[in-house]
């Protein structure tokens, strides 16, 4: 999966863009990129039974206990902290993403 940041406020997942224009709160292309990246990740979470609340609320616990690097499978020093409604903000915004 071709994840890349277009800008502070778009991200390309695949080729379908994520619009984030709406979350004020992001500063940093840091903070877009680790959303990007917990994106991907959150799929990991998504069987079907468990419920956006929980995906997000899994990977924040990831990514509290082994931080941000825990979302790629290598690290790289470019990430910050997002929250857990920027995050599931970017899921909701993600209309191709099919859960089952």
């Amino acid at each position: 999966m071709n994840i890349s940041v277009k800008s502070l406020r778009t991200v390309l997942f695949g080729t379908h863009l994520i619009d984030l224009s709406a979350l004020e709160q992001i500063v940093d292309a840091g903070q877009t990129k680790s959303i990007a990246d917990g994106v991907y990740y959150s799929t990991r979470y998504m069987d079907g039974k468990n419920t956006l609340r929980d995906v997000v609320d899994r990977v924040a616990e990831d990514v509290g206990s082994k931080g941000l690097d825990v979302l790629t499978p290598f690290a790289r020093g470019e990430k910050a902290f997002f929250r857990r409604h920027e995050l599931s903000a970017a899921i909701n915004r993600l209309r191709t993403l099919v859960v089952g």
